[in-house]
């Protein structure tokens, strides 16, 4: 396996927001977006193989595993999630390419127009994640209220059902500088009112925890 990084911090994002995770990157990905905070993943590696993955996941001691990327499905997991069967694991994936592994929970994040990487999103993927898998989140990178209104209308068009939490998150590129946290957090009420005013049950609007607590450093 190409194997980005394995490391235990908290899960920053999403549903698990806050619990103590080990992280397993792996390396390479489908997609180039204009926002990606793991932009080293899509080349970085070594290789190891899945008994070695499982062997230093088991070592950092965490009951909750997220396999990420870059885009873990361009991997095969199989013997991985064999071998992670006594954990609890969330796979990250970007909605490009179906997998039917039975994990906890998958986090299913479609791309918008403000990753630049729109033409390869696949609303009927993501729609079969959230119509079959019977834990799924989806998670939206937003900027403003125009991007939040389009992931909605992708919603729509994917056939995703009522039930699914759809999880939108400010896109920390837009922050920089010395006061990067308050604006963050500005961001963060400005989006606040634009999710009060969706008519559908189970969106949520969160911040990336780790972010906020450590900064944009690596292995947080």
């Amino acid at each position: 396996m190409k194997v980005c990084e394995i490391y235990r911090s908290i899960q920053g994002e999403g549903l698990d927001i806050g619990r103590p995770t080990t992280f397993v990157r792996l390396s390479g990905c489908n997609l180039k977006c204009t926002f990606c905070d793991t932009k080293y993943a899509w080349t970085e590696f070594k290789e190891m193989t899945p008994e070695e993955v499982a062997s230093e996941v088991y070592k950092l001691g965490c009951r909750n595993i997220c396999i990420t990327g870059g885009e873990p499905l361009l991997q095969d997991l199989t013997e991985l999630l064999d071998r992670l069967r006594h954990r609890r694991v969330t796979i990250e994936t970007n909605g490009t390419i179906w997998a039917d592994y039975d994990v906890d929970l998958w986090t299913v994040s479609p791309k918008l127009s403000n990753s630049g990487q729109l033409q390869h999103a696949r609303p009927d993927i993501v729609g079969r994640f959230a119509r079959e898998k019977r834990n799924v989140q989806l998670k939206f990178v937003v900027n403003d209220e125009k991007d939040i209104l389009e992931a909605m209308r992708f919603c729509e068009r994917a056939g995703v059902p009522a039930r699914v939490p759809i999880v939108f998150q400010p896109n920390n590129a837009l922050f920089k500088g010395q006061t990067w946290r308050a604006d963050y957090v500005k961001k963060l009420g400005e989006l606040a009112e634009v999710v009060q005013k969706i008519r559908r049950p189970n969106v949520r609007l969160l911040p990336q925890l780790h972010v906020l607590i450590w900064g944009k450093v690596r292995r947080r």
